[in-house]
């Protein structure tokens, strides 16, 4: 009974104070959808959900923005920064289980669109941001979504996706490194973890928790965003990095790029992960040389004009609990570069079945115009096992060496 007059409260808190953050940007409807996909007492808890929003006058948030600018832009406009993204579901509370003493948030991507037209991009992206503890067992959090050209004044809605994750180190040899979040201005890939340990055995894999791109001088057309997260340091080390292009034809294109994460490293986790090349794309080569060369090739991927998913399922595991990282993801237009109406790249619909060990999930791409013109789009997903030790030893743990994607819709 304490527990659940708990869970009220909590709610009712977030409801409320989320109403009071958007109640000067006239937000017509909120949405928030979570879901445990699996748990056991004790040892795992294991749920995903989104946080969705519209912003009808965004131009009405820049007095709260404009005290917290960012890095020296030679704009005159505000500049876009990511503790104040347009999109922002402030005030959620999370209460970790009694049992736990391990625990993380991180992204499963995000989506966004103009609600009236097309538009240049100036900044687009997402974050997840732990605030405190304001109780013992409790975590306050937010997250939010970001679409906007320089006028500021185009209304938007989105969503950003997530997942929560925490469990007893007494079952898993599993733990999450510190977080990082730090800024590229056109120079190296963000250092994530900066922590040269290696835990025997063990594989990492960078949970993201930002990932938001930034023209700093005012807005742009687009021809590729793209996000590519890694471990950097191998395969047991605890580092990662980000990097990211978001570009238009020009093939000098610089941007600013706010990243952050956490690294998931020990001898109880397995990893798999799918891949792509990430290089800087041109529309200027097409199509005599192929994606792999730097530019899209007329006949080396299909083009889409609308929204694209597909559910991917993995099964033959032998571990406790596996999840799937959007580790990175690839927009490209498939001819020039042009306005956008909607953009996004994210993970949802995921279920988890611990009888038959079957993971499933849906994958989603989207960019956009008014007329649907036809894009590109590629992915590195990450599949992470959990593997159980404790007083009856380490069970044998593998991962499939194929990961089954079984239909396109």
């Amino acid at each position: 009974m304490r527990q659940l007059v708990m869970r009220i409260y909590l709610q009712f808190a977030w409801l409320l104070n989320t109403a009071i953050f958007f109640g000067c940007a006239s937000v017509s409807w909120q949405a928030f959808a979570e879901n445990v996909v699996a748990e056991v007492p004790d040892q795992y808890y294991y749920a995903v959900g989104r946080l969705c929003d519209r912003v009808e006058k965004p131009k009405s948030l820049l007095e709260e923005i404009i005290d917290h600018i960012g890095p020296v832009s030679s704009s005159l406009e505000p500049y876009p920064h990511p503790d104040h993204p347009l999109i922002k579901k402030d005030e959620n509370f999370w209460r970790v289980p009694d049992f736990a003493d391990h625990s993380v948030l991180f992204l499963n991507g995000f989506h966004v669109q103009y609600l009236n037209k097309d538009h240049h991009v100036r900044s687009v992206g997402a974050r997840l941001a732990v605030e405190d503890m304001p109780a013992e067992g409790v975590i306050r959090w937010w997250g939010g979504a970001q679409l906007l050209d320089k006028g500021w004044d185009d209304s938007v809605q989105g969503c950003v996706y997530y997942t929560k994750l925490a469990w007893n180190s007494d079952h898993f040899k599993v733990e999450v490194l510190p977080a990082f979040e730090g800024w590229d201005n056109g120079g190296e890939p963000i250092a994530v973890v900066r922590d040269d340990r290696v835990i025997a055995d063990g594989d990492g894999v960078l949970l993201p928790t930002a990932y938001m791109v930034i023209d700093p001088n005012g807005d742009r057309h687009l021809y590729q965003l793209a996000v590519m997260g890694d471990n950097g340091g191998g395969p047991v080390a605890g580092r990662g990095r980000l990097r990211s292009i978001f570009k238009d034809n020009d093939e000098d294109s610089k941007n600013d790029f706010f990243g952050g994460g956490r690294v998931m490293i020990g001898s109880g986790a397995l990893v798999q992960r799918t891949d792509f090349e990430f290089t800087a794309k041109s529309p200027a080569c097409k199509p005599s040389i192929v994606s792999f060369g730097g530019c899209i090739g007329e006949s080396q991927a299909p083009a889409f004009k609308e929204t694209q998913s597909r559910t991917v399922v993995v099964d033959d595991v032998k571990a406790t609990l596996f999840f799937p990282v959007l580790t990175g993801f690839e927009l490209v237009s498939r001819s020039n570069d042009d306005h956008v109406r909607s953009i996004g790249y994210w993970l949802d619909e995921i279920s988890f079945d611990p009888e038959a060990r079957r993971l499933k999930f849906d994958v989603s791409a989207m960019l956009l115009d008014k007329n649907n013109s036809p894009f590109y789009h590629q992915d590195a997903i990450s599949i992470v096992g959990l593997v159980r030790s404790g007083p009856g030893g380490t069970e044998p743990a593998t991962l499939p060496d194929k990961i089954k994607e079984i239909k396109v819709r």
